[in-house]
């Protein structure tokens, strides 16, 4: 072999050896990079969980589990049991039923299910929830929108709220904007 052919085969080897060198470092700096942002992720993770632990610590619950009043304990959380809140209520043509306030990990949720007994579409609207003490006077007022009905059709509704308003004696829905357009039928 000639020296001129023996020096191509050397250059070429090396030139292999150089690229297998720089891919395997690129390859260990790639993954060391991983395994320190995994780790500062985890550590950022963690920070957070118990950031939140010592902040839910720190707050006292917004149910009052003590006040019974209108309502029984069942697993823990609070059902109203006031036969006004449980009463059938009728606004804008629409029914309301099986009223349901309750909590839920800590939320108090009002539930319903509504009728359209009018004559014509429901087009959609939000309407007040006006829960009461047993005074009369307000304990909380929430919002909840219906969506359009069709005549004779039903639909459920909800409010949620962290406030305690499951003691509530009596809740009163009153609507106050009616602004949705008949397009919701097509």
């Amino acid at each position: 072999m000639d020296k001129k052919k023996l020096g191509i085969i050397i250059a070429i080897i090396l030139v292999i050896l150089i690229i297998a060198i720089a891919v395997g470092v690129g390859i260990y700096l790639n993954k060391k990079s991983k395994d320190n942002t995994q780790s500062s992720n985890n550590t950022t993770e963690n920070q957070v969980e118990e950031l939140n632990s010592a902040n839910m610590a720190d707050q006292a619950p917004l149910i009052d589990m003590t006040n019974t009043q209108n309502v029984k304990i069942s697993n823990g959380e609070k059902i109203n049991i006031s036969s006004k809140v449980a009463e059938e209520k009728e606004i804008a043509g629409l029914k309301i039923t099986n009223i349901k306030l309750q909590t839920d990990k800590g939320i108090s949720t009002f539930t319903a299910i509504v009728k359209n007994i009018s004559e014509t579409d429901f087009v959609g609207g939000t309407f007040e929830l006006n829960f009461l003490k047993g005074d009369s006077s307000t304990l909380e007022r929430l919002e909840t929108f219906i969506p359009a009905i069709k005549v004779g059709k039903t639909t459920t509704i909800n409010a949620s709220t962290t406030a305690d308003i499951v003691n509530a004696s009596d809740v009163i829905i009153s609507s106050y904007v009616t602004e949705v357009k008949k397009d919701n039928f097509s």
